[in-house]
């Protein structure tokens, strides 16, 4: 899973549906019948009477099809779910890679032809994915784009065995590069935890969930991997790689504030503070990832790396895939070297977001601070607001008072509406421009209404890359070439954006 991770409940949920009349349907099973407990193992046939001109994009296989109806049996409960369909007027296009059929479905409203463009980004991906994904993916893969009218930028996305559910705003910024980034991230969870998952993940019980230790694992292997399949397939260049490998320790040890192992925050993750956080499993799990891959193409002599090593570890747990939560590091040790312990124990049970320093040293790099230029317009609420579902407040804790003439406060609604993930994030959290905004906050448990706008800033700012060290031996040069799979003298540091 990808998706957004501030504030409010997102408009657009990959998990859920959209009914939209003449238009679009887009059926989510478990959004529509909930959890069926007493008839988890009890076959389904699903009818679906459609428009005749709309088409079903799904992994479900179609028992038959007729000019109005399409009738579907399933295993089970857990089938139907894994097999969301999206209905509206067909716009799919197919790309076969040695043999691997690959359809990439769009609904877009009144752009009928936006797959054929997807097909055309997502076609590299695919290509380079025939070395990681062949030993699991036996049958045709559907991406399931659906795209909605939205003022800010918003996307999520969500894996399912044979097919992915893409939401992402009209106008999402660096919309090649997310979608890229994305697609690779959601085709690569056939790996884990499609393939390779702990007991209590397989057939998930939605009514008491039993969380693990291993969103490192689910989540931080596979966005690592995204990135490297990404530069692989040539679409996204080493400088962008790096330094959203750069961005991810950044984020994992200032915005997050490592306050928590890998472990223990997974173990936690349905507590509400580590539920609002659940994107710290990514940033920490992909630098974890990095220096893991680094570790293990070191001491294979290059015989292997993080990759052969999910696939070890499913030849291992064959055929079912399914392993035990305390015993997944002990079988990574034995099938790998006895360095790899420690490693576990300084990255993923305990906390030590610097050891990574050592990992880079060893392909010639480090992390450095260089100077750019922020500008824009603000209201100051960075690292200042929290978000309760509960009530629906943003609470904004220790601001300067020149914002919004307070500075302990509960934001109610903005311009008479309730808040929602679209309207915080463009009106208050990246606002365009000065406009003033009016805002209902309770101060004090006392509801006032005032108006407020942002301001303007420029400053200087330093951020972190991954820096090339001055005088890098032939060793480290290779290591690096094998771990990235492209030349160290061919790197070049740049500024983030």
């Amino acid at each position: 899973m990808l998706g957004p991770d501030i504030g409010p409940q997102i408009a657009m949920d990959p998990t859920g549906t959209s009914f939209i009349e003449d238009s679009v349907f887009l059926l989510n099973f478990g959004a529509i019948i909930g959890y069926i407990e007493p008839y988890l193992s009890t076959p389904i046939e699903l009818n679906v009477k459609r428009p005749q001109h709309f088409f079903g994009a799904t992994s479900l296989e179609k028992n038959s099809i007729a000019e109005t109806h399409d009738n579907y049996l399933v295993d089970d409960y857990y089938a139907l779910i894994d097999g969301p369909i999206m209905y509206c007027r067909p716009d799919t296009v197919s790309t076969v890679v040695d043999g691997q059929v690959y359809h990439i479905a769009t609904y877009s409203g009144s752009d009928t032809n936006r797959a054929r463009l997807l097909a055309e980004y997502i076609h590299p991906i695919c290509r380079e994915a025939e070395e990681y994904v062949s030993k699991v993916l036996d049958s045709d893969y559907w991406f399931i784009f659906y795209h909605f009218d939205a003022s800010s930028e918003m996307y999520a996305a969500l894996e399912h065995t044979r097919s992915s559910v893409f939401c992402l705003s009209n106008n999402t910024r660096s919309y090649e590069e997310r979608l890229l980034e994305i697609s690779a991230h959601e085709l690569l969870h056939v790996l884990t935890p499609k393939h390779l998952q702990c007991r209590d993940t397989k057939n998930f019980n939605f009514k008491n969930a039993v969380p693990n230790q291993h969103l490192w694992l689910y989540e931080g292997v596979i966005q690592y991997l995204a990135l490297k399949l990404c530069l692989e397939a040539e679409t996204l260049p080493p400088e962008y790689v790096l330094n959203r490998f750069a961005k991810a320790y950044v984020s994992a040890k200032y915005r997050y504030g490592d306050r928590q192992s890998l472990a223990e925050f997974s173990r936690t993750i349905y507590d509400s503070v580590s539920a609002y956080h659940f994107t710290y499993a990514y940033e920490k799990g992909t630098v974890c990832a990095f220096g893991l891959d680094i570790l293990l193409t070191e001491l294979s002599g290059g015989q292997t790396d993080l990759l052969g090593l999910l696939h070890t570890l499913i030849d291992n747990y064959a055929p079912t895939g399914v392993f035990e939560d305390s015993n997944l590091f002990s079988d990574i040790v034995s099938l790998t070297f006895p360095e790899i312990e420690t490693f576990i124990i300084e990255n993923i049970l305990e906390e030590n977001p610097d050891v990574i320093d050592e990992y880079l040293a060893k392909i010639g790099l480090y992390r450095h601070r260089m100077k750019t230029y922020s500008r824009g317009y603000t209201f100051g609420l960075y690292g200042k607001y929290r978000y309760s579902a509960r009530d629906n407040l943003l609470y904004v804790d220790s601001i300067p008072s020149r914002f919004f003439g307070y500075t302990d406060f509960a934001i109610e609604k903005i311009e008479g509406a309730a808040l929602n993930y679209e309207t915080v994030n463009r009106k208050l959290l990246d606002p365009e421009d000065d406009t003033p905004v009016v805002l209902d906050i309770i101060v004090e448990g006392k509801p006032i209404q005032i108006t407020a706008s942002p301001r303007k800033f420029e400053y200087e700012i330093k951020k972190q890359v991954l820096d090339k060290v001055s005088s890098p031996s032939e060793k480290q040069k290779a290591l690096f070439e094998k771990v990235m799979g492209v030349s160290y003298d061919d790197y070049v540091v740049t500024v983030p954006d």
